[in-house]
């Protein structure tokens, strides 16, 4: 049997036995890409290595075909962004992976796979895999600068030591018939689609995405095969979601002391014969944005450049006093916010909510809110505050904090 013979009957076989994962392998076209190990999807397309496919059977190849699909339905080709690509594929992997088993498709030997990250959005996955690829790091610097110390390394000709022989043909092998890897492995994976070249813009496509995914789950409504655990995933993915930049505004504007004065009457409402009082000023008072400057924040410049950007328009319009506070396990740094300040991310350790609202409390006791920027990876919490609390949380749709509303960033 061809490849292509093989993937038309692993759909055909979805469409008999898991109609969700066939209403999102039947919209993508399919196309033999002999430069790629396995198969890779943007979205819209699945290419595949025929010689890959041609060594599965019928069961292997619909796992395939749906873990492909699986990409596309839960907008992983639209959610890569800055991130890696090769981390960012192997918490797409761990996602979609999760979902396969539990609809009881068969799963090659050494898959990426973990309870672990059950429930999980691909980008909470990915901020857990990026803190501990970085604590790996970390280790493997303490541990070459202790074999250094102790003349440890290669046997002086450049030969590696330990039992390590160098070879590394085996990383060639197809993860499938390989059952002699004792590591987690990718088969497969995803690409960040150009929806731009296609002419469309970023909400266009995640639309169009959504489309795809609520039709799947209709499809299976209708027919009583849920995957167990679908539903709510796809609740996450397709609600309704309005722009962070909006929800921060919003939130400042609420905090407007919005005082009235009866001593000087709206003019705008005078003409009607109405003697009506006139805002006195629209101002807020101190607001803190407090940004977590563990090592995993500190990665994302980008965004806490974009948050500061909309802090300072809003401090023009507001004219709202801010003070920007970055903290890991302790204040490392804090400064007023100008429309011309430059925002140096420092830090780099662990996180600790509560240095921040200590430090606020002592010297900052008319604060009327805080903005916080966080991966949510912590549990140290202060007390609440008196003023309302803002949590900016990225890669983490489960971070439950026990006050202030939270608001998702990307």
């Amino acid at each position: 049997m061809t490849a292509k013979e093989l993937v038309d009957k692993a759909k055909t076989k979805l469409v008999m036995g898991k109609i969700f994962w066939a209403s999102l392998a039947l919209p993508l076209s399919y196309r033999e890409d002999t430069t790629i190990k396995s198969a890779c999807t943007n979205g819209k397309e699945v290419r595949y290595n025929p010689a890959f496919v041609e060594s599965l059977d019928i069961q292997e190849a619909m796992t395939l075909i749906a873990h492909e699909a699986g990409h596309g339905g839960l907008l992983h080709h639209l959610r890569l962004g800055d991130r890696n690509p090769d981390l960012f594929n192997k918490a797409a992997d761990y996602v979609v992976n999760l979902h396969l088993r539990d609809s009881e498709f068969v799963l090659p030997p050494h898959v990426l796979i973990d309870n672990r990250f059950k429930g999980m959005s691909v980008e909470h996955v990915y901020s857990i895999l990026e803190r501990e690829q970085q604590d790996n790091d970390d280790g493997d610097k303490q541990d070459d600068n202790q074999q250094q110390q102790s003349g440890g390394g290669d046997d002086g000709n450049g030969q590696p030591q330990n039992g390590d022989n160098g070879d590394d043909s085996q990383q060639d092998a197809t993860p499938w018939q390989d059952d002699s890897q004792s590591t987690p492995q990718e088969w497969g994976g995803v690409e960040q689609y150009d929806y731009e070249a296609e002419g469309q813009t970023q909400s266009e496509a995640e639309a169009e995405a959504r489309q795809i995914l609520v039709d799947a789950l209709d499809a299976a409504q209708s027919a009583g095969t849920v995957p167990a655990g679908m539903e709510t995933t796809i609740e996450k993915l397709v609600e309704t979601t309005v722009p962070w930049e909006e929800v921060l505004q919003r939130f400042l504007t609420v905090q407007a002391n919005n005082d009235y004065t009866w001593s000087t009457p709206n003019r705008r409402f005078l003409a009607m014969g109405f003697y009506l009082p006139a805002l006195k000023n629209l101002e807020i008072g101190g607001v803190v944005f407090s940004i977590d400057a563990s090592g995993s924040v500190t990665s994302r410049i980008r965004l806490v450049e974009k948050i500061v950007s909309e802090l300072q328009s809003a401090s023009a319009i507001f004219k709202i006093p801010t003070t920007v506070i970055q903290c890991d396990t302790e204040i490392q740094d804090t400064v007023d916010l100008e429309p011309d300040t430059v925002i140096n991310v420092i830090g780099g350790g662990g996180t600790d909510f509560v240095p921040p609202f200590v430090w606020v409390n002592e010297n900052m006791p008319d604060t009327k809110a805080m903005v916080y920027l966080t991966d949510g990876m912590c549990r140290s919490f202060p007390k609440e505050p008196d003023y309302p609390t803002l949590w900016c949380v990225y890669d983490n749709d489960d971070f439950e904090p026990p006050f202030g509303e939270v608001l998702i960033v990307e």
